[in-house]
């Protein structure tokens, strides 16, 4: 009579249990110690704010103890006799994986749920924080422990499994690195969004989510509080469907390994180049800062030095020997180093059109720009979406590609940020110094003085101006028909051009102030727009006039506290 397939087997998973005990044990107790810690100010809200900002922090512990726990249940594979001697028994490998996911699962999921239950208490009406804590938590081991099976099935011994799952984690940060520090000084103008980068590196991405899972606030006092997700969770779902594919890919991996690899740097051969690479380049990278942090200078003699050390240690690691200065190691290298060269310089010419690339109109729905000498804080700039606003802004773009200008140097001494928001949903954004005496310089300057620039949100979304503020003269506008005629002045002066938010605008003016705006926002939030202000501005200084607040106070600052440039 045929037998049944299995796919879970009791008695593994028992021995698994108690086997690891000790793993799981010390992790309860870390999540105990943590517990008294978060309940240290003693009152419900307060602990029920604390588990909701720990999410982002145990990214970190999942990072670490996900490994371990893989590296403990898949252990038998880097062992040829106990390897041979487990697989030997009458349990198919797709009962091995599933058994040991399922303990490796679990190993996680029951001490994070007894710690959500216990704070149960502790949380007061806030019954459903530990609830979605244990939710947030389960999802960033799901990720992780994925990383680490597919690491453990890919590899022949323990080490190569911590280096693997380390460099699976951390290569997008090495590799923003690299551009940043190789190739973007080749590519005029080009901003690297560094936030690219960090999505792909999923532990640098939910600890910066710290506040983007869970927000727990009061309103009104102290009578209660309410809780909202962040958007750090469409992440986490993500990062978990991930987790689920890398298992399959795991199984697969398992199923077609060679018992015999045991203790072999890689199980999966053709894997090898392509480790050799990206270490070889973490290495690189890794041995360039260092010597950069000490020294206080980047050469890349350090990179290639780097490059050197990394790529025959690895060749090291690989064949499992320090026997491996031969020509073919030597071939092997100058092909990566032909490689990488072949990238410098086509990063260099411009192969690819990077630098010179400009969008069509037809593919930008809007474009937001801001200069180095423009003062915003945490403004938002309001983005142009008009196309004769867009086209404007484009003929200012290639003027700073056609005119290469390096800094400020008495001519070029407008630095332009440039923000194209994408039809297909991306954004890309450009920096370049521009003339001011030039046509685009002049062109620039009638933008940087539009009620877009100058309001934001104020003129484009119609933001609620709860007052306005000259802090340097001591004036506030609380009265909402003053406010919104003191708005149309701004508005008039910004149509006229007379309040270019930059200093290369203004300083020809006599004299230079800032207002002060603060919002109140549909969401209840409020926040503060700075806005830039001179002599220049006519609508503006007859408004005060016309109002009777050009008084001493005011004179007083024009004449001794001034802060022209």
């Amino acid at each position: 009579m045929k037998s049944r397939t299995s796919f879970f087997n009791v008695t593994v998973f028992k021995k698994n249990i108690t086997r690891f005990a000790p793993v799981w044990a010390l992790y309860s107790v870390f999540l105990l110690m943590l517990m008294v810690l978060l309940a240290v100010d003693n009152e419900s809200f307060y602990f029920a704010s604390n588990i909701a900002s720990s999410i982002g922090l145990f990214a970190i512990v999942n990072f670490s103890y996900a490994p371990l726990c893989a590296q403990l249940l898949f252990g038998d594979l880097y062992n040829s006799r106990m390897c041979n001697a487990l697989h030997a028994m009458p349990l198919r490998r797709e009962d091995w994986f599933c058994t040991n996911v399922v303990t490796g699962l679990l190993l996680s999921l029951i001490p994070n749920t007894a710690f959500a239950m216990l704070c149960l208490p502790l949380a007061g009406d806030l019954l459903i924080i530990p609830f979605l804590w244990l939710a947030a938590v389960a999802l960033q081991y799901l990720f992780f422990f994925g990383t680490a099976a597919l690491a453990s099935y890919c590899v022949g011994n323990r080490f190569a499994m911590a280096l693997v799952y380390i460099i699976l984690n951390g290569f997008s940060i090495i590799a923003y690195w690299l551009v940043e520090t190789m190739y973007s000084p080749l590519m005029y103008g080009v901003i690297i969004r560094e936030d690219v980068f960090f999505t792909l590196s999923p532990v640098v991405k939910m600890v910066s989510f710290m506040d983007e899972y869970l927000m727990v606030e009061k309103q009104g006092g102290y009578a209660f509080a309410r809780w909202y997700f962040g958007e750090g969770w469409g992440y986490l779902g993500i990062c978990a469907a991930i987790g689920i594919g890398l298992l399959a890919l795991a199984l697969i991996a398992y199923r077609k390994r060679n018992l015999e690899c045991a203790g072999d740097f890689i199980a999966i051969k053709w894997l090898s180049p392509i480790f050799l690479t990206l270490y070889t380049l973490c290495g690189g990278a890794c041995f360039h800062g260092f010597c950069s942090l000490f020294i206080g200078e980047e050469n890349y003699i350090f990179l290639i030095l780097g490059f050197v050390i990394g790529f025959f240690t690895g060749r090291m690691l690989l064949d499992r020997t320090v026997r491996i200065f031969r020509k073919k190691t030597f071939l092997g290298f100058g092909a990566f180093m032909l490689a990488f060269s072949l990238s410098f310089i086509a990063v260099k010419v411009d192969l690819f059109g990077i630098t010179r690339w400009v969008p069509k109109t037809s593919r930008v729905t809007g474009v937001a720009i801001s200069t180095g000498g423009n003062y915003y804080g945490n403004n938002r700039t309001a983005p142009f979406t008009n196309t004769d606003q867009i086209e404007d802004i484009l003929l200012i773009h290639k003027h700073g590609i056609e005119n290469r200008y390096e800094g400020s140097d008495g001519e070029a001494d407008v630095r332009l940020f440039i923000t194209y928001y994408m039809k297909d949903g991306s954004e890309r954004k450009r920096e370049y110094y521009i003339n001011h005496d030039t046509d685009a310089g002049r062109l620039l300057k009638t933008y940087m003085s539009s009620p877009e620039m100058v309001l934001g949100e104020i003129y484009t979304q119609g933001w609620k101006v709860e007052h306005i503020e000259v802090p340097e003269a001591e004036i506030k506008i609380t009265d909402p028909a003053e406010i919104q005629s003191l708005l149309d002045a701004i508005i008039a002066d910004a149509k006229a051009g007379n309040m270019g938010q930059d200093w290369n605008y203004t300083d020809d003016a006599d004299y230079q102030f800032w207002l002060e705006a603060e919002c109140e926002l549909p969401s209840d939030i409020r926040t503060w727009r700075s806005i830039r202000a001179s002599s220049d501005c006519a609508h503006l200084i007859t408004w005060f006039e016309s109002h009777g607040i050009y008084a001493d106070a005011w004179e007083k600052y024009r004449e001794t506290e001034n802060p022209k440039k």
